[in-house]
């Protein structure tokens, strides 16, 4: 079994071509897509279909959404540890500013921050800009 059809099967989501191709992708990139990006990668699917899928994902628990240094939302895979009742993929994300890939760093966690008085966190998003170790290492 791929391993697009295991998080199907333990997300309790039917099979279906356009989750499948996305959920691939994802896999295969290894950092956030934005919208715009899964319509050129899968141009037999309409901008509607991903949307709706982007968004179960999402609410399933399977994706989080990343805003990046240039305030365009990208969707990136989440931890095991996340499901449809809460997201804990609270890590630091790394946008490059030269090849414009945004990356998730699950091994680094956002620093504990203690809000005022009668402050509630929900949701962190933490990003660092600058250049990746692929831009670095290609002289970039």
């Amino acid at each position: 079994m791929t391993r697009a059809l295991q998080i199907l099967k333990d997300a309790g989501l039917r099979k279906t071509p356009c989750r499948l191709q996305m959920l691939d992708l994802l896999l295969q990139e290894g950092r956030a897509i934005s919208h715009s990006e899964f319509e050129l990668h899968l141009e037999a699917i309409d901008r509607v279909t991903i949307y709706r899928t982007l968004h179960t994902f999402e609410r399933k628990g399977l994706l989080h959404k990343v805003i990046d240094g240039q305030n365009q939302s990208k969707f990136a895979l989440c931890s095991h540890s996340c499901d449809e009742k809460e997201h804990r993929d609270e890590h630091i994300h790394f946008h490059c500013e030269n090849c414009d890939k945004t990356r998730c760093l699950d091994e680094l966690g956002i620093p504990e921050i203690v809000l005022p008085v009668g402050y509630s966190a929900h949701r962190a998003n933490y990003m660092i800009e600058g250049i990746c170790a692929e831009c670095v290492g290609a002289g970039t």
